[in-house]
């Protein structure tokens, strides 16, 4: 580091971050890919409004992946997992198919861990169920078919996570169901993480 300057009398103190107390797991939503500044992001919104320190894991375009997670989940005992993942699954037929398998799979390791709360989002809206927003992101096809698809991946997810309850609670699509608030068909701006995070703070209760 160049170019800064202290007064004589000036002191410099190691700011300790406090230990994170929340695994945050997830895709771009998560990540808080489409928001200008991360601290608008509906994690960061939720751990300001519960002071609950949190590790955001949110990795653009990840499926539901369980090894890709695992060290994360061993690293701690975490007194809050959430795990929003599945929306990736919704962009091709073979993906979709291998949804509940998976799910299964990381639900069974993130309960093996002892952590304190593990909560699943199911994945929110996307405006392509209604037919609504762009043709496409980056490529991939926002059709009423990815749309069919992100519906059956949350009936999908929602059936095989059943048998887990009430050690993993379940939380439905908590997405506003307005396509104005995802100007690029899959992610909320600024706003609409804000009420995303609403509902997220409600379903923890």
């Amino acid at each position: 580091m160049a170019g800064v300057a202290l007064p004589a009398a000036a002191t410099v103190i190691a700011e300790v971050p406090p230990e994170p107390r929340w695994l945050a797991i997830g895709d771009s939503l998560t990540q808080g890919f489409s928001v200008q500044c991360p601290t608008q992001n509906w994690v960061h919104r939720v751990m300001r409004a519960r002071g609950l320190p949190v590790w955001n894991l949110g990795v653009g375009g990840l499926k539901i992946e369980p090894e890709v997670v695992r060290w994360a989940l061993d690293a701690r005992r975490w007194d809050l997992v959430t795990i929003a993942l599945g929306s990736n699954h919704a962009w091709s037929e073979s993906d979709a198919d291998e949804v509940a398998a998976r799910a299964v799979a990381l639900a069974d390791l993130a309960l093996a861990g002892g952590h304190g709360r593990v909560l699943w989002l199911l994945p929110p809206y996307k405006p392509c169920e209604d037919g609504k927003g762009p043709a496409d992101f980056a490529g991939v096809p926002l059709d009423r078919a990815a749309g069919e698809r992100a519906g059956r991946v949350r009936a999908t997810l929602r059936a095989a996570l059943a048998g887990h309850a009430p050690r993993l609670e379940l939380s439905d699509d908590l997405g506003v169901r307005d396509h104005r608030y995802y100007p690029d068909g899959l992610h909320p701006f600024a706003i609409g993480f804000a009420r995303y995070a609403e509902r997220v703070l409600a379903a923890l209760g």
